[in-house]
């Protein structure tokens, strides 16, 4: 019995030594980690408002798990954002990796992302799916397989970022909200869901 315990303490430390915590985060913005139990969004980076048309940020350390770039957009109205789209500016999102490879490269008018609502309707997180193409898997079923993947995992806002690698993301927005509108840069990954 004695032998088993030794080897459970080995293994659990070696499992959470080699996890991942929202302090290794060295960038700009601020990093929250929702914890292991967290169905969607466990970890959610803040880059913070758009500020004025075009903003930079550094990205360093982020988790090795896909994340996704892109808005939230909030009203003081309390309307459902994504049934309305209220703004609709040409927004453009570049990522580079510290190598300079293109990690992500979208532009578009707000309109044309995907609008995806909160449940409470009070706003809406927007980004972009990069192309697929339909694949017969047999059995009448089929699936959808990503194409045109760059560097980093890239595909239209998301990406996988290399463990301990620095990014560049790059953001423009013309024209920028104003009134009763915000729009708050952000990246999140999954959960278990």
């Amino acid at each position: 019995m004695r032998k088993y315990t030794l080897m459970s303490i080995v293994l659990l430390s070696a499992l959470l030594g080699g996890c991942y915590s929202e302090s290794d985060y060295g960038g700009d913005g601020q990093l929250v980690d929702r914890g292991w139990s967290a169905a969607n969004d466990r970890y959610v980076l803040d880059l913070g408002p758009v500020g004025g048309n075009e903003a930079t940020y550094h990205l360093k350390k982020l988790p090795a798990m896909e994340m996704t770039v892109g808005f939230v957009l909030v009203g003081k109205g309390g309307d459902c954002l994504a049934d309305s789209k209220p703004i609709n500016p040409m927004v453009e999102t570049y990522l580079l990796s510290e190598a300079g490879e293109e990690v992500i490269s979208e532009a578009a008018l707000l309109r044309e992302w995907v609008w995806s609502e909160s449940t409470l309707c009070d706003g809406a997180f927007l980004y972009r799916a990069g192309e697929s193409v339909e694949k017969a898997v047999g059995d009448g079923t089929t699936t959808f397989e990503r194409v045109q993947i760059k560097a980093s995992e890239g595909w239209g806002t998301y990406f996988t970022p290399m463990r301990n690698a620095s990014y560049r993301l790059r953001v423009k927005v013309f024209p920028a909200p104003t009134g009763s509108y915000s729009l708050r840069v952000v990246a999140k990954s999954g959960g278990w869901k």
